[in-house]
């Protein structure tokens, strides 16, 4: 006679101890840890996702993945403060979907950025086809690759992410030698700035990284901001982690469920007149 599966939260020991041993030593932390539902559940399958959607839980839920870790908030907010939105219609259903469904959510953001290598801007290199551009010693800030258009390489990105919610700011015909990976703010873009042609971000304030990049441009630099859906850019390195955590947890199935597109594009048919709109 079999025992009780392990619980949400004896998996989640097990990931934090694995991360130990790999360097990562787990720190207090206002992000990570589990923010929706009972840890003490018994797992039945896990769900990897980038943001633990309601329509992400719904679809774990379908598939019977009752421990769901996710690289983002549950609560639409930074560092999940349920707290903040008590009381909303949307928190309540949300909270109550995952307890009558028996549901624990587990949030893993700082520690994942901080393995080694890093799994989330590692994996977009591989979806991206730059791996071979990026060697043991290369940096997200200056990444070099072959020449092409400011244009061209907007186009190439969103083929290969699945997107059309790509914003640019630049000369589209600029030559385009070197990328960056920058983060939300401008502080943290600036490294990727000032070392590439490009800087590539998931999500950015406009009034800072953006304005920065066009008055630069106006100084006659030749830099340019690529900015695409912060989900588009990062889900790929939960996929990544799934795959880590299939030998470490044996005993459930384990699943990446993608979030896909978040956004709708709103594209002017010229040839019209009016517009399509594109997710």
């Amino acid at each position: 006679m079999t025992g009780e599966p392990p619980t949400a939260r004896a998996f989640a020991d097990r990931i934090v101890a694995k991360l130990a041993a790999d360097g990562v030593d787990w720190q207090r932390s206002n992000a990570d840890g589990f923010v929706l539902g009972d840890p003490d559940v018994p797992v039945r399958g896990v769900a990897v996702v980038f943001e633990p959607t309601l329509e992400a839980l719904q679809r774990a839920a379908e598939r019977d993945l009752n421990l769901v870790i996710s690289h983002e908030a549950a609560s639409w907010y930074g560092f999940d403060s349920l707290g903040l939105m008590r009381g909303d219609v949307v928190t309540r259903t949300k909270t109550r979907f995952a307890r009558e469904h028996g549901m624990a959510v587990w949030r893993i953001h700082d520690h994942l950025h901080r393995m080694q290598p890093e799994p989330v801007f590692t994996e977009l290199m591989e979806v991206l086809g730059f791996t071979p551009f990026f060697g043991p010693e290369a940096d997200f800030a200056h990444i070099a690759i072959p020449e092409r258009t400011l244009h061209d390489l907007a186009e190439e990105l969103g083929a290969k992410l699945g997107t059309t919610n790509i914003s640019v700011v630049g000369d589209p015909e600029m030559a385009v030698r070197s990328i960056g990976i920058g983060a939300h703010t401008l502080p943290t873009a600036l490294p990727a700035l000032r070392a590439s042609d490009v800087v590539i971000l998931g999500e950015t304030a406009e009034y800072d990284t953006f304005e920065y990049v066009r008055d630069a441009n106006q100084l006659g630099m030749r830099k340019a901001v690529i900015r695409i859906a912060h989900e588009r850019l990062e889900e790929w390195g939960m996929a990544a982690f799934a795959r880590l955590l299939r030998p470490l947890l044996p005993e459930a199935r384990v699943e990446w469920l993608p979030n896909g597109d978040p956004f709708m594009a709103y594209l002017p048919d010229s040839s019209e007149g009016d517009a399509r709109v594109s997710s």
